[in-house]
């Protein structure tokens, strides 16, 4: 039995340990290569400093492949390890150039066109001519100032006093998954240095720990170079604390930023002078790091008035006052109490699902990348499981529930102010990639940014519709997006500038929220109501082709080929728009007759009555065999576009969507993808051909893109990239999307629930031959723990997180029942199709057990908790069998 909640400390209040309920059960042990926990931690770690990494030849290089990411989802750092001169870049997620005030007139980079445009372009398009998409945007590239993109806030510099000159053989860099936790290590002078690194989510605090094995040994200096333009950089010393205040402006359009630091150390003294705080012969150090901007979702001003704000509208005196209560916060709670929260805060979340593949590793990281195609095979699945859990780590620690915007091209770590695609949240796949792992990954609440941002970006994306369609209802966001309401179609729409779906995709993410969690209150208030709306603008927008079917008459497939008269990438967002609200609609009580959007008198039996005439997938004939389409008109495969494309837009309805109700059109889907070949342009286009072929079943394809992605798409840090010339002085410019997409094709490798049904190891490749998961969650709100061999399932536990149906495709083995661990009572369940289903109440557990070892009472049964707070747990035990203990947790 895996330990639920296998990441939380086991030094849990008595209450906990009071709801202990110890169950007897004789279940046969499944066969693993399971490791040590000594060889087998989940950890990035590596013998030398980022700027002694060899083959990076600049410091962009050396910034994306080398450094190590720590955040909290607002605020971001990377840790070079250095020896003497440490350095930290910092970020904080609302820090961005462009919009309202960096231009002289900003309407989010629009261009309003008459409603007889659209329909002129509309007719242009149906009938065949060829169309100049140029016309219809006409707005600016980004050197005008309207778009820009995310900012990078600054460099944090601790320089050491009495620092080696040259790399300690004991010297380790390291980034630990299991606790959030980076460090450097190591031994100089007979004195163990060490230093550790994180960033608090409950005190939105980054903060760096500073220790020595000798009292009074640690002298630094600390100051911070900021990237923006700076009112006041200065230090100053209270109550032995040495503080760090920097303020200024975004030059491009005036948003304020605010950075506050404290140094605080035991022992020695301290002292400052103009921006730098200096300690001599402390024997610890603890350093706080906050920051924020003037930013605000709310695109009002306090009268509701003027349009494209997206400010507080606080003074700069009044920002620092914020950010500095933040970090008093921080200090006056101390590092005991912020570290415990931190470790409570980020277990609980990371902990929650495990995978065991019979990992085992004990080289560095670096070593283990180079040598993957290689390695012995716990090495192989060592690093495999590593890259998986790492990209759930990135989304902890990039999308916090607490923060305001969704994860960018780079997550919330950027050392450059112009960076490749400015960082900006791009919106034809790499934002919503970015949120495929979340759910499946059981860590659903890091969708909340996005779905808050979607909610806050209602109003830009109604503006967009309207300046360039004839709707009035609905929102649309292009391929590039920014925090200031820039929703805009970009310059170059014969090439990506058009995708009007883009925010009906993103909204797919969102529901998968719902679907995941079952919350009805989120839903009926904010994912419904937009969801709706996307619906009465398709209901104004759609039109017939000449077979009678609903398409969306100027859609454009990312990035290439022609703007056409519907396409298969616009159909499947709106066909899944379309399902999802249907499903939404009667899980929220509505009858067919029922007005679901009452400004526009749309009823749910108009919705339906839509879906039902929308034109889906269409296939075509190849050597391969059947293939979905990409453009409706094509005859052949490659008659348009890129037959090798980076983008596979055409099987959205594979995955993530769930158009593939057939096996006919599974064989399609596969064969597409076999047509569309390996691109290894960019690690995240590698990812969503293993994704979609985890969609259709492929195991062993599926896991031949993994492979791709760890051999063609990471750098040494394990950072996915993108092919882009010239910048990090090796072609490659860093792109987190490819990290999250790695982690959602291992999730729909272990585990489908999209079907309406939990489909368990669909496509296990035969290297995984063995294995074991914790923790994945189902559609339904279903978390699940699997064993596996030879193929086949050998032991199932659910646990129901809000009660209802639960239907798996399992095979009851001869003799088996279905038992509720939780009440300690046998449970019926129905069997058809290959599938059980069975009613389940929210809380409890259920799993499959050999009746002739059902659980029993258990004897003599007490425990004592310890001095360190462990609890000691004894009872009477009975020849013969085996004891497993769960533990409840809130």
């Amino acid at each position: 039995m895996t330990r639920r909640n296998s990441g939380s400390s086991v030094r849990k209040s008595v209450s906990i340990m009071l709801a202990l309920a110890l169950l007897v059960m004789l279940v046969p042990a499944v066969a693993q290569t399971g490791s040590t926990a000594a060889d087998s931690a989940l950890r990035l770690w590596y013998d030398e400093p980022a700027s002694q990494t060899a083959g990076l030849s600049d410091s962009n290089g050396v910034w994306q492949s080398a450094t190590l990411p720590i955040g909290n989802g607002r605020i971001g750092a990377n840790v070079y390890g250095e020896l003497s001169a440490e350095h930290l870049t910092l970020n904080e997620e609302t820090l961005w150039s462009g919009g309202r005030g960096s231009v002289g007139s900003y309407a989010g980079g629009n261009v309003s066109h008459s409603d007889s445009e659209w329909t002129s372009w509309v007719s242009a398009v149906k009938n065949g001519s060829r169309f100049d998409a140029e016309v219809l945007a006409g707005v600016p590239e980004d050197s005008s100032g309207y778009k820009n993109g995310y900012q990078a806030l600054g460099d944090l510099y601790l320089t050491f006093s009495g620092a080696p000159s040259s790399v300690p053989s004991d010297y380790v860099r390291d980034l630990n998954l299991e606790t959030g936790v980076a460090s450097v290590s190591y031994t100089y002078g007979g004195t163990e240095y060490k230093r550790e690194y994180f960033v608090s989510d409950t005190y939105n605090a980054a903060v760096a720990r500073l220790t020595a094995s000798a009292a009074n040994s640690i002298s630094l200096s600390v100051s911070m170079e900021s990237k923006q333009s700076v009112t006041s950089n200065s230090a100053s010393v209270s109550s032995g604390i040495g503080y760090i205040t920097v303020y200024g402006t975004v030059s491009n359009n005036g948003l304020l930023h605010s950075t506050k630091i404290a140094v605080i150390p035991n022992g020695g003294s301290v002292s400052a002078s103009g921006g730098t705080v200096t300690v001599s012969g402390a024997t610890d150090v603890t350093i706080y790091i906050t920051a924020a901007t003037d930013y605000s979702t709310d695109h009002t001003d306090s009268s509701g008035s003027t349009e494209w704000y997206y400010r507080t509208g606080e003074s700069a005196s009044e920002l620092n006052a914020r950010v500095s209560g933040v970090l008093d916060a921080a200090v006056s709670a101390g590092y005991d109490t912020v570290y415990s929260e931190h470790e409570q805060t980020y277990t609980g979340q990371f902990g929650r699902a495990s995978i065991d593949l019979g990992q085992s590793c004990s080289k560095t990281t670096d070593a283990l990348l180079s040598g993957y195609s290689s390695a012995g095979s716990a090495e192989q699945r060592y690093l495999e499981v590593l890259q998986y859990q790492y990209g759930r780590y990135l989304l902890i620690s990039g999308s916090s529930a607490n923060s305001q915007l969704p994860t960018t091209l780079q997550g919330i770590w950027n050392n450059n102010n112009t960076a490749p695609w400015y960082s900006d949240i791009h919106t034809n796949i790499n934002v919503e990639m970015n949120y495929w792992l979340a759910s499946a990954g059981n860590l659903n609440e890091c969708l909340k940014p996005l779905i808050n941002y979607m909610n806050a970006m209602y109003d830009a994306g109604n503006y967009t519709v309207t300046a360039y369609t004839d709707a009035d209802t609905g929102m649309m966001m292009h391929t590039q997006n920014t925090p200031f309401g820039y929703t805009s179609p970009g310059w170059s729409i014969s090439t990506w500038g058009w995708s009007p779906s883009a925010s009906t995709w993103m909204l797919q993410n969102c529901y998968d929220y719902y679907e995941y969690s079952q919350d009805t209150e989120l839903l009926r208030e904010t994912l419904f109501p937009l969801m709706v709306k996307q619906c009465e603008m398709y209901r104004q927008l759609l039109e017939t082709d000449s077979s009678g079917k609903y398409v969306f008459p100027i859609a454009y497939s990312p990035e290439h080929g022609y703007v056409t008269f519907g396409n298969t990438y616009e159909q499947s967002i709106i066909w899944q728009l379309f399902q999802d609200t249907i499903e939404a609609a009667y899980a929220l009580g509505y009858a067919p007759n029922d007005t679901v959007y009452s400004p526009k008198g749309l009823t749910l039996e108009d919705i339906e009555s839509i879906f039902a005439n929308l034109k889906g997938i269409e296939t075509g004939s190849n050597s391969v065999g059947s293939y979905i389409k990409e453009w409706y008109g094509e005859s052949y495969y490659g008659q348009y576009g890129e037959s090798n494309h980076r983008h596979i837009s055409q099987l959205l309805g594979a995955y993530p969507g769930n158009m593939l109700t057939t096996e006919e059109l599974k064989t399609a889907a596969a064969n597409t993808l076999t047509l569309r070949g390996t691109n290894t342009v960019s690690g995240w286009s590698l990812a969503q051909r293993a994704c979609t072929w985890a969609a259709v079943g492929n195991g062993e394809s599926a896991y031949t893109y993994l492979k791709y992605v760890l051999t063609n798409g990471v750098m040494k840090n394990l950072w996915g990239y993108h092919s882009y010339g010239g910048y990090g002085g090796d072609g490659r410019a860093f792109q987190i999307d490819a990290n999250y997409g790695y982690s959602a094709a291992v999730n729909e490798m272990l585990i489908q629930s999209n079907y309406g049904y939990i489909d368990l190891i669909p496509a296990i490749p035969s290297d995984w031959s063995a294995g074991s998961f914790s923790g994945l969650l189902a559609e339904g709100n279903f978390e699940v723990d699997c064993a596996w061999s030879l193929g086949s399932v050998r032991a199932l536990s659910v646990t129901s997180g809000s009660g209802g149906s639960c239907t798996v495709e399992y095979t009851v083995p001869s003799g088996y029942v279905l038992y509720d661990t939780t009440a300690g009572a046998e449970v019926s369940y129905t069997s058809a199709d290959g599938k059980v289903t069975f009613e389940t109440v929210s809380g409890h557990t259920y799993s499959f057990l050999d009746s002739s070892s059902l659980p029993g009472s258990v004897t003599g049964l007490a425990y004592s908790v310890n001095p360190d707070g462990s609890v000691t747990i004894t009872w009477t035990a009975e020849d013969g069998h085996t004891y497993r203990i769960y533990r409840k947790t809130k």
